[in-house]
């Protein structure tokens, strides 16, 4: 399926830049005057992996999370957890997102990174732990013509990206299953085969945006028309969690928190503009009012939405939280262990 009309973004000078990275650590960075409760939700079953990687909010109040590997996505209201769908035709489950009536879960063919054993691609270092959850690969390089993938030459590989990095496998094969309230499947749509869907988040009505981390830009899925559609590509970078706030497309890539406005005709309005540097994370939430929380490392960081930050908990009780998300009543603060059997935790906002 062809969708790969460009949307270059831009680098908007003079634009309001937090750094989270360089301020994490020293004593000038505000600290919560009294540090919320946290809760442990649920600890999610396992069946041989349990990787946790997204979560997401239902029409009935509940939390739905993805298990990866285990290709699971879990339920979980007032305390229990249930197993809601399972796609086990599938090699990963990454991202999950409900619109009014119908859920969208992103689910691959093959895994995006190498077999654990197999040893690095060519030219590029060793992937840290073998086989990766989504969201964990090396960085891809940039240059290259607009569009293009690093490093891709004529066979499309992507770069590793610096030290340490490696090359996603091509032969991915994404799909955006349509699921209704009862968790069966109305509807398949298949990306093209290099694409690597990873987070996903509801746009508008029956609009969703999904994040393609190995073609460096951004998905549009119109469930209605079943159609996928590039909406926003930067060969500079590699998105993984994404979140759409009061008009606004909040993502992370290579260590920044972007965003990027929707204009009146639903597409980009100017570029990718850097809101907090230095975010070391896979995915974060985002409150009604604007303000992220970004899990980075055992830190819980804050983002008001004019730039100003504190560290809002100094332990999550757990390191590199894989998934955050903030209830679209902004009263709860949701994240994840990674490793599975997967503590789900929460904290008040309000």
């Amino acid at each position: 399926m062809k969708y790969r009309e460009k949307y270059i973004s831009t680098r908007l000078s003079g634009a309001a830049v937090v750094s989270i990275a360089a301020s994490l650590f020293v004593s000038n960075i505000a600290l919560a005057q009294t540090a919320p409760k946290i809760e442990t939700v649920v600890t999610l079953g396992q069946d041989t992996n349990g990787q946790v990687e997204n979560l997401a909010e239902g029409p009935d109040g509940a939390i739905y999370a993805t298990a990866a590997f285990d290709r699971v996505l879990w339920r979980v209201k007032d305390g229990k957890a249930e197993k809601f769908f399972s796609a086990p035709k599938y090699a990963v489950m990454s991202g999950v997102y409900w619109d009014r009536n119908d859920l969208v879960v992103s689910v691959l063919d093959k895994s995006p990174f190498p077999a654990r054993g197999a040893g690095p691609a060519p030219g590029q270092g060793a992937p840290g732990q073998g086989q990766a959850a989504p969201g964990q690969g090396g960085q891809r390089a940039g240059g290259g013509a607009e569009g293009q993938r690093a490093g891709g030459g004529g066979d499309g590989q992507r770069a590793g990206g610096g030290g340490g990095g490696f090359q996603l496998n091509r032969d991915i094969g994404p799909h955006s299953l349509i699921l209704d309230r009862s968790g069966k499947v109305k509807a398949t749509v298949d990306g093209e085969n290099s694409s690597f869907f990873n987070g996903l988040a509801r746009a508008g009505d029956n609009w969703f945006l999904i994040t393609d981390s190995a073609g460096g830009g951004l998905i549009s899925l119109d469930t209605k028309t079943k159609t996928l559609t590039q909406w926003f590509i930067d060969p500079m970078i590699r998105p993984n969690g994404i979140k759409v706030n009061n008009g606004w497309v909040y993502l992370v890539s290579n260590g920044n928190v972007y965003r990027i406005k929707i204009g009146p005709d639903k597409k980009p309005m100017g570029g990718a503009v850097v809101f907090a540097m230095g975010a070391q994370t896979d995915d974060f939430g985002v409150a009604p009012d604007g303000t992220v929380y970004i899990p980075s490392g055992k830190t819980m960081v804050k983002v008001s939405p004019t730039g100003e930050r504190s560290v809002f908990l100094e332990d999550i009780e757990t390191t590199n939280s894989p998934a955050a998300y903030v209830t679209k009543d902004g009263k709860w603060l949701y994240w994840t262990e990674r490793a599975g059997p997967a503590k789900i935790k929460r904290v008040a906002l309000k």
